[in-house]
């Protein structure tokens, strides 16, 4: 893990590059998301309500999903550092 002063050196790529590697689910959720947006904007502009509704209900899903992935990503991370902090202790 970067110490809090190279974080602020690593740049942008530097820091999605590390937290991909934390939780690399998050990004193709949030790929998900963005590619039912398009098919929203897509077919608002075709005019078609049903498959408008469609490409929503795919929103909603997808964006449930990215959030479901964010969550567990934080839990895994929190459960980790735990079961680090008591494996310390157990060896002091």
């Amino acid at each position: 893990m970067a110490s809090p002063a190279n974080r602020n050196q690593e740049g942008i790529f530097g820091r999605l590059g590390r937290k991909a590697m934390t939780n690399p689910f998050v990004l193709p959720a949030a790929g998900m998301t963005g590619y039912a947006l398009y098919r929203m904007t897509a077919t608002a502009f075709q005019g078609d309500p049903v498959k408008f509704q469609g490409a929503q209900m795919q929103r909603v899903v997808f964006q449930a999903a990215t959030i479901a992935v964010v969550m567990a990503g934080v839990w895994y991370n929190d459960y980790e550092k735990k079961q680090a902090a008591a494996k310390a202790a157990r060896q002091e």
